[in-house]
């Protein structure tokens, strides 16, 4: 699941709408287009995002397995 939504944010909202849509630019960096433009920004995020969930889910799943061997449930 969160690799679902990992993935909608990057295509959707990263890419479909802030590296499109000058609707989304913060004041004062109009001069910026270039850079909004490009989505190597948003897809190195993506991927650092990736792991970092993958981590935090391997940790959460231990310490439930953990758990479970300690009090036998």
């Amino acid at each position: 699941m969160f690799f679902a939504v990992n993935l909608y944010d990057l295509f959707v909202l990263d890419i479909g709408l802030f590296c499109h849509s000058k609707k989304t630019r913060i004041s004062g960096t109009e001069d910026m287009d270039e850079a909004y433009r490009n989505p190597k920004h948003h897809i190195r995020g993506a991927i650092i995002g990736t792991f970092l969930g993958v981590v935090v889910a391997l940790l959460s799943g231990g310490l439930i397995h953990l758990y479970r061997f300690i009090y036998r449930i």
